[in-house]
C-alpha cells in the first residue's frame, strides 16, 4: 500500500460545496447542517479537521499495519476558508475540499488533514451530500477507490 486519501467529513464537504454553489459564508451552512442533524451541536472537531484526523488515523492503521497515532496527523481545518475563496479557485478550474491523506514516505507514514485544491474535472467524487465519505487506497499496480454513505443523523440540539 502506498497511500490512502479521502474526503472523510460530510459536514465539511457540505459546507464547502454550499459555499461554492450559493456563495454565502460558512456559518450559515454550518447552522443548516446542524438543523438537519448532520453536524454535532459543537462542530469544533468537524470544522477544525479533528474528525477527519481521527478517521485518517484509523484508515492509516489498517492500510499500513501501524498503531493509530492521532499525534502523528498534521491537522488543519476549514474555519479560515471564506466565501471569496471558491470563485477564485473556480476561475482556475479548482474547488476546495478537506482531504485526509496518509502515504508511505521511505520507512515512515506521513499523515495530514488539510484543505486542498482539487481540479473540477478530477476523478474525485464530489458529492455535495453530507453523509458521503470516500477514500482511495493506492498501490503501485492496483489503485482502488471506495465510496460509502455514512449517514448518522444526530437530533437537533435542545433549545
Amino acid at each position: 500500500m502506498d497511500a490512502v486519501k479521502g474526503i472523510l467529513n460530510g459536514t465539511c464537504n457540505y459546507i464547502l460545496t454550499e459555499m461554492k454553489v450559493r456563495g454565502a459564508p460558512s456559518p450559515m451552512f454550518l447552522q443548516e447542517a446542524q438543523g438537519r442533524g448532520y453536524a454535532e451541536a459543537d462542530p469544533t472537531l468537524d470544522v477544525g479537521g479533528g474528525d477527519t484526523a481521527h478517521k485518517l488515523a484509523l484508515l492509516a492503521s489498517l492500510a499500513f499495519g501501524v498503531a493509530p497515532d492521532l499525534n502523528a496527523v498534521a491537522t488543519s481545518g476549514i474555519a479560515h476558508i471564506t466565501r471569496k475563496t471558491s470563485p477564485l479557485l473556480r476561475s482556475f478550474g479548482y474547488r476546495i475540499k478537506l482531504l485526509g491523506i496518509a502515504r508511505r514516505v521511505g520507512n515512515k507514514i506521513d499523515q495530514k488533514v488539510q484543505p486542498a485544491m482539487v481540479r473540477v474535472r478530477s476523478r474525485w467524487p464530489m458529492s455535495a451530500a453530507p453523509p458521503t465519505a470516500c477514500w482511495w487506497m493506492q498501490a503501485r499496480r492496483f489503485p482502488s477507490s471506495f465510496q460509502a454513505a455514512a449517514r448518522v443523523r444526530h437530533p437537533p440540539p435542545a433549545r
